[in-house]
Parts: C-alpha cells; sequence; structure tokens
C-alpha cells in the first residue's frame, strides 16, 4: 500500500496535489514522507522493496558474485580460502 494510503496510520498530515504538479497522480491528496522519522521511513522503504525481490534469483546473484570473486583472487595469486 503506497505511504499515501497509509499517512492516517502515522498521524502524517496530507495536502491537496499542487496546481503547478503535472506528475500522474490519482489521489487526492498528497503526504510528505519526509515527515516520518528516519527509522520508521527506512522501515517502510525497505519492506516495500523487500516484497518486490524475488529471493531466489538474490541467492542465485550472490552465488555468482562469490564465484566470480573467487576467480578473480585466485588470478591474482591470491587464495580465497586462506585466512
Amino acid at each position: 500500500m503506497p505511504l499515501g494510503e497509509r499517512g492516517a496510520d502515522y498521524g502524517l498530515p496530507t495536502a491537496p496535489p499542487k496546481v503547478s504538479d503535472h506528475r500522474s497522480f490519482s489521489g487526492a491528496s498528497t503526504t510528505q514522507a519526509e515527515a516520518l522519522p528516519l527509522d520508521v521511513l527506512a522501515g517502510v522503504l525497505k519492506a516495500a522493496i523487500t516484497s518486490h525481490r524475488d529471493v531466489s534469483v538474490l541467492a542465485a546473484l550472490l552465488e555468482r558474485e562469490e564465484e566470480e570473486r573467487r576467480r578473480l583472487l585466485q588470478s591474482l595469486g591470491y587464495d580465497p580460502d586462506a585466512g
């Protein structure tokens, strides 16, 4: 759910969209996200991002990244397993 629809949950003030703002907008009011405490805003953003993240794709990407890192270290003469 967009932050604007949850603004009342956080006690945020709303305002009508500015007449000069020509971006696409389907709501009747706007909410200023920066009015939230930073930790709350970070939590809202993290939840929104992680809800769209495919965990299997992330796992495959991290595995590939680790393989490439090991290969690069070995090509430079480093033992990636040496502590």
